[in-house]
Formats: structure tokens, C-alpha cells, sequence
């Protein structure tokens, strides 16, 4: 199903019908978590400030901050700085416990985007889940609902996870593929772990769900893909999914296109 293919209207119902089934895969990325009242920057804002923390602590590191974050991005036209993975393998690099630090991003609490989805999981709407965020504000929510979830966010976790069609599990389940806030260790956040891919079990999961049901992509914006196509398994799968809804940015002077 392409999203290009389909008007506005028949966008919002070819979402309903996939909820209505109750089979359908959520799968959502930094895009819900940047509205208040979690209010969380998105990952390319986050490397500057983390530039501009580092470079203020020193007068003659001020002054390649300018060079740092307006170059033009390799591979992004229109985009800005060094790519996000860079710089978070290089400070790793001199820095080995850097992922801790991002324990200041658990702050804030769930906006109406995570709330949303802990109300469709309570009406048995969605039974999977999956994401590329870090933080907690989903399970926060679930919490807050009285929505029981289990989650998986290590390599561990994932292997533990029963494949098979006739499984259904009885918790929604969260699929955290880049970690989580919560397991710093487990987060994929570098050039050296994207370059790899997903692991194997991760990747195993989420062909094994792609083949079986509709996927709803929401504030995602595919900036894997950009590493490799495949990078989700997708293009693997597109032949025998059930097919893919993908929710496009729209502002008045900005609307994201299609990757």
C-alpha cells in the first residue's frame, strides 16, 4: 500500500479499518514524544546542544562550533551538521558512559500522543508495538491506564520472545529495537551499530509481524532507511505484507515527503 496512492480520506480510513481488525502493528518514532507536556528534543537538536555543552567549556573550542553545525550533512540535502550517529560515536569514543547521561531525557510526562496509544492498546486495538525512542513515556502511560505490557530492549530480551504464528501474546507488547533510557547498554545510537543493522532476533521480529499484519508508521521519519533500505526488513517482506500506512509531518509552511 503505498502512501502515495491514497487521498487524505481514504488515508484515515485505511487507518481505522487496520485498527477495527485489531491485527495491526503501531510503529512510532521521535515524532511523538517532541509535543509538551514530554516536550523531548528531536535527535538532530539534541546533537547541538550536546555540541554547544561541550564547546562552551572552552574559549578556543567556541570557535569551531559554527563549522560543526553548518556544514552541510553528508547524504542529506537541505540538512544541517554532522549526522547525529557521528557525533555520538565520537564522544562515546573519549566518554564510554555517554548513554547514561541521556537519563535526563527521562523527564516530562506522556503527552496526548502516548496517552492515545495506551487507550488503543486498552480497547484491544493494538496488541504490538514498536519504536526507535528511548525514553519511558509509553510505558509511563500504559502504567497510568492500567494497560499491562511487557517490554523487550535488549538482545536478550529479544531472543526470549516465542516466534510463531499461532502465538498470541497476552501483554502488549513493546518492542524497543534502538534500547531504551532504562538499559543505557542497549542503546543503538552509534555509526559503528547502525552501520551493522539490526541484530538478528530484532530484525527476526519485526519481518515475522510485517508478514502477517498491517503496519501504521506514526511520527517516524524513516531516518534509518537512509543507512539501508532494508533496514527494517521491509523490502524483504513488501510482497507478502498485509501493507504499510505511513503518517507524513504536515505543518502549513512544511510537509514531509515520502523517503
Amino acid at each position: 500500500m503505498s502512501i502515495t496512492s491514497l487521498d487524505h480520506d481514504a488515508k484515515v480510513t485505511a487507518t481505522m479499518d487496520a485498527l477495527k481488525q485489531k491485527g495491526c502493528v503501531l510503529f512510532v518514532g521521535a515524532g511523538i514524544s517532541i509535543s509538551p507536556p514530554a516536550g523531548l528534543p528531536n535527535w538532530h537538536n539534541l546533537r547541538d546542544w550536546t555540541l554547544e555543552a561541550v564547546g562552551n567549556q572552552d574559549v578556543n573550542l567556541q570557535s569551531y562550533l559554527p563549522k560543526l553545525t553548518e556544514l552541510d550533512m553528508i547524504g542529506s540535502p537541505g540538512r544541517k551538521g554532522m549526522t547525529p550517529e557521528l557525533v555520538a560515536s565520537v564522544i562515546l569514543s573519549v566518554c564510554p558512559n555517554y548513554f547514561d547521561s541521556l537519563e535526563v531525557l527521562d523527564d516530562g510526562s506522556p503527552n496526548e500522543n502516548h496517552v492515545l496509544i495506551a487507550l488503543l492498546a486498552k480497547l484491544g486495538l493494538i496488541r504490538y508495538i514498536i519504536t526507535t525512542n528511548f525514553d519511558l513515556f509509553i510505558e509511563k502511560a500504559f502504567e497510568q491506564q492500567d494497560v499491562k505490557f511487557s517490554v523487550y530492549r535488549t538482545d536478550e530480551e529479544f531472543e526470549r520472545f516465542p516466534l510463531g504464528s499461532d502465538f498470541i501474546p497476552q501483554d502488549v507488547c513493546i518492542f524497543k529495537i534502538h534500547g531504551c533510557l532504562s538499559k543505557p547498554e542497549s542503546i543503538i545510537a552509534t555509526v559503528e551499530k547502525q552501520a551493522v543493522g539490526l541484530s538478528g532476533h530484532h530484525l527476526l521480529i519485526l519481518k515475522w509481524l510485517q508478514s502477517q499484519h498491517p503496519f501504521i508508521f506514526w511520527g517516524y521519519s524513516g531516518w534509518d532507511l537512509k543507512i539501508h533500505l532494508d533496514y527494517l526488513g521491509t523490502v524483504s517482506v513488501v510482497d507478502s505484507s498485509p501493507g504499510f500506512i505511513w503518517s507524513l509531518h504536515s505543518e502549513a509552511d512544511y510537509k514531509e515527503k515520502p523517503n
